[in-house]
């Protein structure tokens, strides 16, 4: 168990201040950071969270307590000997993982003890492809004092490395303190700023392209992060010079900067902003038919060969409606869908909607509904059928000008088939059930967005329970 020891009265006291521990932050736009040197052990002061900790580390053949008499003030690492032979401390965890050849790394400790004159090694173990050890040795005294630091280079590819404080030929009743204990990557050259291109590939993407960035440290550039319209979190991070951002909105503009960062993780400043607007797309008469007549594969085929969904929990193969031949799919209500990947000739604009397909339930849904049929998520542009725990069907459509939704019709959970067809023009909302229609005059604009089609689902949840059949979806 951890057990705080006291600190011990000397007649002198060396100190120190204690390497403060900075994570790698969001890049500052417009500014190269320079991490190395940045210690990159969690917990190398015993401080915690200031009430002390020996979270991150690991002894052999020895117990270790918090004493609180560290270097400086605060806390350090009392290792006692469990048993005569070598005793040590080091990180739970190997610090440096697959470093490049050539990154150089420096690791620094101070050390004091109760038994001194005790020979104490600071050492860096490099393991992999190659098994090194680099080592600096003192002779503790009662007060705290620097171990000498010790500079070790990578020597095999993808390497690991990790430190040790150890003391050789100990017994039981010796110990030593450890506080301020680091490693460092010595690189602390930025890359170079990459030069930044961007261009319009369709309605729903832009290609990001650069030059490849330099960086004279050893271990040259890693990798690129990419970030878009000013956002501080990254849409992409990745090796090459090329990124295709695709599920973009139509006519719109959308800027790009991006950062270049090495094995040491220092990154060059921003690049210079590169903008692009994707291209306008008008309705391309989109004409889709599902008639759900699959037997097995988990594949719901689109009878133009277009646009196949995938189903997953799906029951295929049940009697479906009587006016279309063929079999229908039942959704068990809790994990049932079928997913139609997200195309941008999908995607209506201000063109006309046609949505229709046959349902049959003996169910109704508690708040707030089961979803039938969507495109799209609030807030985004989006239209949607669900059905309603009175019973009914609505019919939704968000577009650029403003929202509609239609709820009509009698209470449909008579376990019979029911036609449902739902339209949208340019001024009205339209609900057809079985044969009677309903309509609501509407202004909904234009609708785009980067979602799948979902159906029987609202993606995760609100999965109806039920049959479908013969699905169709008609743009123009």
């Amino acid at each position: 168990m951890f057990s705080i020891v006291q600190p011990h009265t000397r007649l002198t006291r060396a100190t120190l201040v204690g390497v403060t521990v900075v994570s790698w932050l969001a890049v500052t736009t417009g500014t190269a950071q320079a991490a190395g040197g940045t210690n990159l052990l969690p917990n190398g002061t015993f401080e915690g969270s200031g009430s002390g900790s020996l979270a991150g580390w690991s002894t052999s053949n020895a117990s270790a307590a918090l004493a609180g008499d560290g270097a400086g003030g605060g806390y350090a690492a009392q290792v006692s000997a469990s048993a005569a032979g070598s005793y040590k401390i080091s990180p739970s965890t190997k610090p440096i993982k697959l470093a490049p050849v050539g990154e150089a790394f420096q690791a620094t400790a101070m050390v004091r003890s109760d038994v001194p004159g005790k020979s104490v090694c600071l050492q860096v173990i490099e393991s992999g492809a190659v098994a090194s050890t680099t080592e600096q040795c003192v002779k503790t005294t009662a007060d705290w004092a620097p171990l000498p630091s010790v500079n070790a280079t990578v020597v095999g590819a993808a390497d690991t490395l990790t430190l040790q404080v150890r003391q050789s030929n100990g017994v039981v009743g010796d110990s030593f303190e450890v506080d301020s204990l680091s490693i460092v990557d010595l690189d602390t050259t930025t890359p170079t700023v990459p030069d930044v291109r961007a261009a319009a590939v369709s309605s729903t993407g832009i290609d990001v392209t650069w030059g490849a960035s330099s960086d004279s440290g050893p271990s040259g550039v890693k990798g690129y992060s990419v970030y878009r319209n000013g956002s501080s979190t990254a849409v992409a991070t990745l090796a090459g010079t090329v990124f295709h951002d695709t599920n973009l909105n139509p006519q719109t503009t959308y800027s790009y900067t991006v950062v270049a960062f090495d094995y040491a993780k220092n990154t060059s400043a921003d690049s210079t902003p590169a903008t692009a607007t994707t291209t306008a797309r008008t309705s391309t008469g989109t004409n889709d038919t599902w008639h759900m007549d699959e037997a097995s594969g988990g594949i719901m085929v689109d009878s133009t060969g277009s646009h196949n969904g995938t189903w997953s929990s799906v029951t295929p193969g049940v009697a479906g409606d009587p006016g279309f031949d063929g079999t229908a799919y039942h959704f068990n209500g809790s994990s049932s869908k079928v997913t139609i990947p997200n195309a941008d000739d999908l995607n209506p604009m201000t063109a006309d909607v046609h949505i229709a397909f046959s349902m049959r339930t003996s169910q109704v849904p508690a708040t707030p509904d089961y979803d039938l049929f969507r495109k799209g998520t609030s807030p985004q542009q989006l239209f949607k059928l669900e059905f309603q725990p009175n019973g009914q069907v609505s019919c939704g459509f968000t577009g650029s000008l403003g929202g509609s939704t239609l709820k009509a019709g009698p209470a449909l959970q008579d376990g019979r088939w029911h036609r449902i067809e739902c339209v949208k023009t340019s001024t009205k909302v339209l609900l057809t059930i079985d044969g009677t229609t309903y309509s609501k005059s509407a202004t909904i604009g234009s609708i785009s967005n980067p979602a799948n089609m979902i159906v029987a689902s609202h993606g995760g949840s609100e999965f109806f329970p039920g049959d479908l059949d013969e699905l169709s979806y008609r743009i123009g």
